[in-house]
């Protein structure tokens, strides 16, 4: 995904917080707006589905205003941001709930609660592997098409080097990146 916009924001001891909003990009039904958030000591990425990029958008400035108030280093603390005691995003809570998950027709999911798709980079016994086919979610790369696996009714094709395995349990994966943010 590419860069929208970049703030930095200056908390109470002189050091900065930067945030990056991503470009929204369109998953399905709906839009990603996925945020970057750079700290004294550890970066975090979060993310908002809506049902355009502007409503994506939207709640995903909403969504990282409400991590940036969470906390700095497990503490509250004050922003500045030209000059203001503000971050300048909008409230938690002021553009409302997300719209409901567009993907709640995908039953296979990573333990984080997010749908698999083919395309997926994950962690799978130690070592990258690639999502070519999601059976349950109906998800498969060109190289490895429906007609040829959807006979099994379950599983996650994976694709790890040259190696292929097929995995049951969602559970066994961790979720890296989506194909489409992977440059």
């Amino acid at each position: 995904m590419a860069l929208f916009v970049r703030r930095v924001f200056e908390i109470d001891d002189g050091r900065t917080v930067t945030l990056r909003i991503l470009q929204p990009v369109q998953r399905g039904k709906s839009y990603r707006c996925e945020c970057e958030i750079d700290w004294p000591d550890r970066s975090d990425r979060v993310y908002s589905d809506g049902c355009d990029p502007l409503h994506a958008l939207l709640l995903a400035s909403e969504r990282a205003n409400h991590e940036l108030l969470a906390d700095v280093d497990g503490q509250a603390c004050r922003f500045k941001w030209q000059d203001h005691s503000m971050t300048g995003l909008p409230a938690p809570g002021t553009f409302g709930p997300s719209e409901p998950d567009p993907y709640e027709d995908m039953p296979a999911r990573y333990p984080d609660g997010s749908p698999i798709f083919a395309g997926d980079q994950v962690r799978y016994n130690d070592q990258s592997a690639t999502v070519v086919f999601c059976v349950e979610n109906g998800e498969f790369a060109d190289s490895h098409p429906r007609a040829k696996w959807s006979y099994l009714g379950t599983g996650i094709g994976l694709i790890a080097g040259s190696h292929f395995s097929i995995e049951d349990h969602p559970d066994a994966l961790t979720f890296i990146a989506r194909a489409d943010t992977l440059g």
